[in-house]
């Protein structure tokens, strides 16, 4: 675990503007030879509601994958910076980079591949490969795919008839033009994903978004972008009729689907999606309890086969959002998504699960800064597989805020496929379990992973005296007599381990 400064931006008061750095994830790749590469859009937002975000560039990171310490960064100031994508040269050493951009001399929109080796930032573009896409200027996406194959595919768009057309093409990394189509109006909303592969053989793509009644609709087109199948996944898990206090209510559990919501398929004509899951009464939102979950469907059946919920801090008054969702080379499944209380505790923890396809938990972990306050990754986030030997595993990366400064610290995050960090942690802290509520009043309960066992569970004051001690029952802590004041929880494994936290008896 580590945390990175944005020393590249800290100390430029923008001519005296307040006001706080906001960053939008686009990038996130393990090198050939192990380190992280991440790539983001920087701006900032200033105090004052009537001035206009400012956009300041982009940003590039490399970060060692043995020691997480910083090996080079790179600033680079643009008042409209490109998307790029960002990935492994499948053709040979390197990195590429692509993105879309516009030549006014020439009134012609071209794509432009770049290439750069692992060990430096440095592009010659002389060297770019350019080749045009459309004449006039068209309006870009996030949309980029490196797909099994080995070929760039890109989303964008061209004004039509008063509106927008929406564009799919394929080019092989040498620049080598292959294929172009526009995609129908019930699948071309610029705020759903890009294409992702959905089979290797045949080649196919998905995409996904909101249906008829917020239920979720999944697109599946050919290696040719021509839309083959559409499943509508139903959002409704329970609805029944309840009376309380002889009143007659709508009691609902239902999966919210939204720009939170990721599917990733699994085989066999299965997708898993993630997304918020919400029991309300009466439809009102204002009661309604916030948690998360994955859901198994068939794509054929368009049936739900399988469900699985989320929600550490349970209760009126959550919130919670998935994060991203993503399975690896060997099948198993991590799910990453964020809960918590309220906004007057923004320190609460982003958690890592990892599951297999039929969504058995093997373990989860708790990750937590040290003074920071998460803030949530971008839409659809990235969740990377680390595959270097004996350090596989996951990584991701978010960004998060110190209290009294402006300027944002890039945090990422890496733990091994059996749960474990392997790295020093710095600012980062990992749990097996999670506790809530915190501040408690009554009651403080804590919900272990499945993969470890508690053999005592303590509380100590501010002096450092132990006032309790549980070694069963480890789920839930009676602090009723407790007076009012902060404690330090230590928690102990049976594999002796030993994790601290604060926690507030209000």
């Amino acid at each position: 675990m580590f945390s990175l400064w944005h020393s590249a931006l800290a100390g430029n008061n923008h001519e005296g503007i307040e006001g706080q750095y906001i960053c939008a994830y686009e990038n996130l790749i393990q090198q050939r030879n192990g380190d992280f590469f991440i790539e983001m859009y920087i701006g900032f937002r200033p105090d004052d509601a009537h001035l206009s975000p400012l956009t300041l560039g982009n940003v590039f990171y490399k970060v060692s994958s043995s020691e997480f310490t910083l090996v080079d960064s790179l600033f680079v100031a643009d008042t409209m910076p490109p998307y790029y994508l960002i990935a492994r040269n499948p053709q040979g050493e390197g990195n590429i980079r692509a993105n879309i951009e516009y030549d006014e001399d020439r009134d012609s929109t071209f794509l432009r591949i770049s290439h750069f080796q692992d060990d430096s930032f440095f592009i010659n573009h002389d060297e770019d490969i350019l080749t045009p896409l459309h004449e006039g200027l068209v309006y870009e996406s996030s949309g980029y795919l490196l797909d099994c194959r080995g070929d760039i595919i890109l989303k964008y768009y061209t004004p039509a008839n008063g509106s927008y057309e929406c564009h799919m093409a394929r080019f092989g990394v040498d620049g080598e033009f292959k294929h172009e189509a526009v995609l129908p109006n019930s699948i071309s909303s610029y705020s759903i994903p890009a294409m992702i592969v959905y089979s290797a053989s045949p080649l196919q793509y998905y995409r996904w978004m909101g249906a008829n009644e917020d239920n979720l609709a999944v697109f599946i087109v050919d290696s040719t972008f021509h839309l083959s199948n559409t499943a509508i996944l139903n959002k409704m898990i329970n609805e029944e009729i309840v009376t309380v206090d002889s009143v007659s209510m709508i009691a609902r559990e239902y999966l919210d689907f939204n720009t939170d919501t990721e599917v990733i398929p699994v085989g066999g004509n299965e997708v898993l999606v993630c997304a918020r899951h919400i029991m309300d009464t009466n439809y009102n939102p204002i009661t309604a309890e916030y948690g998360v979950a994955v859901a198994k469907y068939d794509m054929r059946t368009m049936q739900r086969k399988g469900l699985i919920v989320f929600n550490d801090y349970p209760g009126y008054g959550t919130e919670a959002h998935p994060l991203g969702l993503k399975q690896m080379s060997d099948g198993t499944v991590y799910f990453l998504y964020r809960e918590f209380k309220n906004i007057a505790y923004p320190e609460n923890s982003i958690v890592i699960v990892k599951m297999d396809a039929d969504l058995n938990v093997e373990w989860q972990r708790s990750c937590m800064t040290d003074g920071f306050s998460i803030h949530w990754p971008m839409q659809y986030p990235l969740l990377y597989e680390n595959n270097q030997g004996e350090e596989e595993g996951i990584a991701w990366v978010g960004s998060g805020t110190k209290p009294n400064e402006s300027f944002k610290n890039v945090i990422l995050f890496a733990l091994h496929h059996d749960g474990t960090v392997g790295v020093s942690e710095g600012d980062v802290i990992v749990h097996p379990y999670t506790l809530y509520p915190n501040p408690a009043q009554s009651q403080l309960r804590l919900a272990f992973s499945p993969d470890v066992q508690p053999s005592s569970v303590e509380l100590y004051d501010l002096q450092g005296r132990r006032i309790l001690s549980q070694g069963n029952a480890f789920e839930r802590i009676d602090m009723s007599r407790l007076p009012a004041g902060i404690y330090t929880l230590r928690v102990t494994l049976q594999d002796g381990q030993v994790f601290s936290d604060k926690v507030v008896k209000e």
